[in-house]
């Protein structure tokens, strides 16, 4: 590159003093302690001299170092010299995905949009060192590439020695080393670099992001070989840094914002039901209308709970305390195999427009959470990784099979679900990171499917305590069952969809003649229907009506108790309010209407009645969230337990004839279950064939 004409310099000095006066000015007062960086829009470049700004993106440390020196020479009204201050390029040509970063770009200026899939600790490293020879006080200053490297000789006395490195005249600057992965909604496969890309951070950028956050990061990027070998690696000096934690700027609202305005001015509950996983259906109808006065199957509820609790949402807000309330909602499928759970986890994962998936089985804790752990890149020891809540912030965090995770890994996410924060302190790490993330998370009853005879909320795993499904806004459950007039249903709309599946593929139907598991609306409009939502709509809840409506739902299912039976907790009502608005998301609303509130009840009603609700009492309990057994349950075991004890003598057991005879008004099978469950417990045991005694 051939060197800069004086004149194009003059103009570049211009330029600052046109556009950057005042932040050279704000600058100029802190530096350079509180501020030590200029920052320079490359799109301003542009404006004022694109053959500039094409220079600054193939020759960047020349046209860096011209900056530097341009601001060094802008007319300052007080002597403040900012010829070392930092030149730090941002918003270069069009962002690229790491997919799309190429040989080409080596050298170059780029722009990358991304996740931190990883972070070192900020470290401080020299950048020049300045020796002091022993011998005659003399200092040379070294500039230090992968290590230290003391002078050959020294310039004052000749001699070799001995030096002493001064840092207090080196040039020293904070360091950090972060990883950068395509956030997991976007990952492909084509990429020429690599699916992850290091860059090192500088000076008053290191520290300014986290692991797990979105960003765009400005950068050169660098190729190398080792030893000589033909392959090369790649990495990125990062010259920019900014937060994109807020921004989904890979869906294009505007394309489809008159078909997403459409869809939530008319039927939007009933458009969102059935746009996801539209090819699963079944179980029961539920006994709970809609507002409108409809009832549905138990699977149009769960697919429009997910995607009203997962992918709407509510908003977070400060409390007045100094903290603040999650919007977030929290939803937990347990299902027998083959009922659709990974469907529905799939749709919605197609349709958050950020999400993040992990299988329970395989993740350890910082797979949903986050943790220090030993590093495996660069020099820096330990390293943060993220897991799922934090790199899906702002979205969905879906995992599966939670059931198969450790106790301790599940332990894990009390904090982060309820505070939607961790708090990191470990190997010189201490940061907190936000996860303000919804969890829909899914898993198997402990024993693979679920029994008739035990309460559903018994059969989950023994991993899922108490205080951590209390988390969770909703809970559902989903068996199979055979029915004959379902499942002859279920077989024609499963053949259908792959008979139509196939013919589209070979060309011979069109997509407007398939007639089965069609979604109201297309993936694109949901998507962007999502993003606005989020984006634009805070809802509040402050008709008079439909806050006596909530009130009055609350105090009518927590009356429905006796006997220490408590159909509903403040958590329950906390839910309540975060699905209301939510709703008024889903309709585009910036108030909570009565609607809002009456699908809310409806969505918590099928939950309560799915799981804390007793068919044998018509009660609803929800001791289930404290690991209990529901009240009828409760005391049928304890009524064939005191049978046992009743009727056993010092000499023989309780017959079992004589068991079934005094309780004649429980139905055998459940006697035969509680047996069973006693002797497996130890609880009893039978001293002869067909007679019990209590232990």
């Amino acid at each position: 590159m051939s060197e800069i004409p004086y004149e194009t310099f003059e103009e570049m000095v211009q330029f600052l003093n046109d556009r950057y006066s005042e932040e050279i000015y704000d600058l100029a007062e802190k530096y350079p302690k509180e501020k030590e960086s200029l920052w320079i829009d490359h799109h301003d470049v542009w404006r004022w001299n694109s053959d500039v700004a094409d220079d600054v993106i193939v020759a960047p440390e020349q046209f860096r170092t011209t900056f530097s020196e341009a601001l060094g020479e802008y007319d300052m009204p007080v002597d403040v010299p900012l010829g070392d201050a930092r030149i730090r390029f941002h918003n270069v040509d069009e962002s690229k995905q790491l997919d799309e970063l190429r040989t080409d770009d080596v050298e170059k200026l780029v722009t990358v949009t991304c996740q931190v899939s990883k972070a070192s600790a900020v470290r401080p490293v020299v950048q020049e060192a300045a020796w002091e020879c022993q011998r005659c006080g003399w200092f040379s200053k070294e500039p230090v590439g992968d290590s230290l490297h003391k002078p050959p000789e020294c310039g004052g006395c000749e001699r070799q020695g001995p030096f002493n490195l001064d840092i207090g005249k080196s040039t020293v600057q904070n360091h950090q080393l972060i990883r950068l992965k395509q956030p997991p909604e976007q990952e492909t496969t084509n990429s020429q670099i690599g699916n992850e890309l290091d860059a090192h951070v500088l000076g008053d950028l290191a520290g300014d992001v986290q692991a797990g956050e979105r960003a765009e990061v400005t950068g050169v990027l660098r190729a190398e070989s080792e030893d000589g070998e033909p392959t090369l690696s790649f990495h990125m000096d990062a010259w920019g840094v900014v937060s994109k934690n807020d921004d989904y700027g890979d869906v294009d609202v505007s394309k489809h914002i008159d078909d997403v305005k459409a869809v939530a001015d008319k039927t939007p509950f009933k458009t969102l039901a059935e746009s996801v996983a539209p090819s699963i259906s079944g179980g029961a109808d539920v006994d709970v209308e809609t507002p409108w006065g409809e009832t549905y199957d138990k699977y149009w509820w769960i697919r429009l709970a997910t995607g009203v609790a997962s992918l709407f949402s509510s908003w977070r807000r400060p409390s007045g305390d100094g903290t603040s309330e999650r919007g977030d909602s929290h939803t937990l499928l347990i299902g027998d195999p083959s009922t659709g759970k990974s469907s529905i986890m799939d749709a919605i994962q197609n349709i958050a427009p950020r999400a993040d998936a992990q299988s329970g089985k395989n993740a350890s804790g910082a797979g949903l959470t986050a943790a220090a752990v030993r590093s495996d890149f660069g020099d820096a020891e330990w390293s943060l990784e993220p897991g799922a809540l934090v790199k899906a912030h702002n979205g969905v965090a879906l995992v599966d099979e939670i059931d198969k995770m450790a106790a301790d890994d599940l332990d894990r996410l009390h904090s982060a679900l309820e505070k939607q924060r961790l708090e990191i302190s470990k190997a010189g790490i201490n940061t907190t990171l936000k996860c303000e993330t919804a969890l829909l998370a899914a898993g198997n009853p402990k024993d693979s499917r679920f029994n008739d005879y035990d309460v559903d909320h018994e059969q989950f795993s023994n991993n899922i305590v108490a205080s951590l499904l209390d988390r969770f806004d909703l809970v559902f459950t989903l068996k199979d069952r055979p029915d004959k007039d379902k499942d002859a249903t279920i077989a024609e709309s499963r053949i259908g969809q792959r008979s139509e599946s196939g013919l589209l593929a070979k060309g011979e139907l069109d997509a407007d003649e398939k007639k089965h598991a069609n979604p109201t609306a297309d993936i694109e409009t949901l998507k962007a229907w999502v993003v606005y939502a989020r984006e634009n709509y805070r809802p509040v809840l402050v008709d008079g009506e439909a806050k006596q409506r909530l009130k009055d739902y609350y105090v009518t299912v927590r009356a429905e108790g006796d006997d220490g039976v408590v159909p509903a907790t403040v958590r329950t009502l906390d839910g309540l309010l975060r699905l209301s608005e939510a709703c008024a998301r889903v309709r585009l609303s910036e108030t909570v209407e009565m609607l809002d509130v009456e699908m809310a009840i409806a969505l918590t009603q099928v939950s309560l009645e799915d799981i804390g609700y007793d068919p044998e009492t018509g009660q609803l309990d929800s001791d289930y969230r404290d690991g209990n057994t529901t009240h009828n349950q409760r005391d049928r075991k304890a009524r064939v337990r005191g049978v046992i004890e009743t009727l056993s003598t010092p000499d023989e057991g309780a017959p079992y004839e004589e068991i079934v005879e005094t309780l004649s008004d429980v139905p055998q099978e459940k006697i035969d279950h509680d047996l069973q469950k006693f002797r497996e417990s130890g609880d009893v045991y039978e001293p002869e064939m067909n007679t019990y005694r209590v232990v």
